[in-house]
């Protein structure tokens, strides 16, 4: 037990000994996995966006008053043959004003006198079917059709989403990997440089039969502690930043939901990473170390 408390005394001297090495490279681990965050925040946003693309793809047909409940009958019918449909769910006036009243005042409803809200159909299209050109095919027949007073549905966004969804995992997939493969090397250099400087160190405990756990440990651990510290004050300011756009923006704070977990993600992995990076670069150090002396 002495022995690790000496080994974490060690590592950790390391940083106050060494603090004009590591404090850039601490400094560079930090906005490293900022960005990091960022792009996991951004790649779990677009996964969730995707979970909302059914809505694009949604239509709410409102009929005009003057259509008979027969033939209300008649045209329900008749679109639950078309092929790119889903399913259809009918939305009388009565429903219409509860599902008003849930999202507004009743006050503005009660100005009117009479209930001005339309009956209406909502079309949920087949997934197969999503597609911004077949959308507007359909609101174009509908509209055409003369049994309704409107027919909308978020087109704009359907095409956005269309012509972003590829880049929406792309970008972000990139950013991570060349990312993880820079704060690899940049944690591999800082032990690196941190083991050139105690070379005699080393070489001292080697000569006098130190295990490689012993001569590994203080370094991993110090690469170690550099990836967490750095990965955790850039993920504090990620959350900070990302849930101030969020109280700003409804739509943008809906789709980062849960961001907890991609910040949590960026900690462990920056840690272990560093870990890796440490003892891989000790490891090299060693064995070009054992090729000088032989």
């Amino acid at each position: 037990m002495s022995q690790i408390l000496y080994l974490i005394k060690e590592s950790f001297s390391g940083w106050k000994e060494h603090r004009m090495v590591l404090f850039p490279t601490l400094v560079t681990i930090f906005l490293c996995s900022a960005l990091l965050s960022a792009s996991l925040l951004a790649l779990r946003g677009g996964t969730r966006l995707l979970k909302m693309e059914g809505s694009f793809y949604t239509i709410d047909a409102f009929l005009k008053d003057s259509i008979s409940n027969a033939e209300i009958s008649e045209i329900q019918k008749n679109l639950k043959t078309e092929k790119w449909l889903d399913s259809l769910e009918f939305i009388s006036q009565e429903e219409a004003t509860k599902i008003f009243k849930n999202h507004f005042s009743a006050e503005m409803l009660e100005m009117v006198g009479e209930n001005p809200l339309p009956a209406s159909f909502k079309l949920h299209m087949n997934e197969r079917y999503w597609v911004p050109s077949y959308l507007e095919e359909w609101l174009g027949i509908l509209e055409r059709s003369g049994n309704f007073d409107a027919v909308q549905a978020p087109l704009t966004w359907a095409r956005t989403l269309a012509e972003w969804k590829t880049r929406l995992f792309f970008w972000p997939i990139l950013g991570i990997i060349l990312l993880l493969f820079t704060l690899s090397l940049i944690i591999g250099n800082a032990v690196r440089l941190s083991l050139y400087s105690r070379k005699v160190l080393v070489e001292n405990m080697k000569y006098t039969g130190a295990s490689r756990f012993f001569i590994e440990f203080p370094f991993v651990l110090e690469g170690m502690g550099l990836g967490f510290v750095g990965s955790l004050l850039a993920s504090l300011l990620t959350i900070t930043l990302f849930s101030s756009l969020g109280n700003h923006f409804p739509l943008l704070g809906s789709a980062l939901e849960g961001k907890l977990l991609p910040v949590i993600v960026t900690v462990i992995s920056v840690s272990f990473l560093s870990a890796f990076a440490s003892l891989r670069a000790v490891r090299k150090f060693l064995a070009k170390e054992r090729g000088v002396s032989s």
